[in-house]
């Protein structure tokens, strides 16, 4: 049970924003950051790391391919980092756009 006016907690809850899901502005900024397209920020995301998946796809590969495994896992890293710039590209020409528009 909300808290309310009166003696028994009855009537509207002290704050009648809160009911309506109302913000500080502080926190809507938190917002603006959820939208628009998101970046990968995990090291498997960067390309720092290798991701499980392929390191599964370079082991099964291995044995049928002139590239050794280590090769194969570096050329999926490769291909993950310049995937890692394509979104922080794209997230920055977003949030250059909504900054020339305020």
């Amino acid at each position: 049970m909300k808290k309310g006016i009166g003696p028994r907690g009855l009537g509207a809850s002290k704050s009648p924003a809160k009911m309506y899901g109302a913000k500080s502005p502080a926190k809507q900024t938190e917002r603006i950051n959820k939208m628009g397209p998101q970046v990968d920020d995990t090291p498997e995301g960067r390309g720092q790391a290798t991701r499980t998946v392929d390191k599964i796809k370079s082991a099964i590969q291995a044995p049928f391919s002139e590239k050794t495994y280590g090769e194969l896992k570096k050329g999926y890293r490769t291909e993950q980092k310049a995937e890692h710039k394509k979104q922080v590209q794209k997230r920055g020409e977003w949030a250059n756009y909504w900054i020339e528009r305020m």
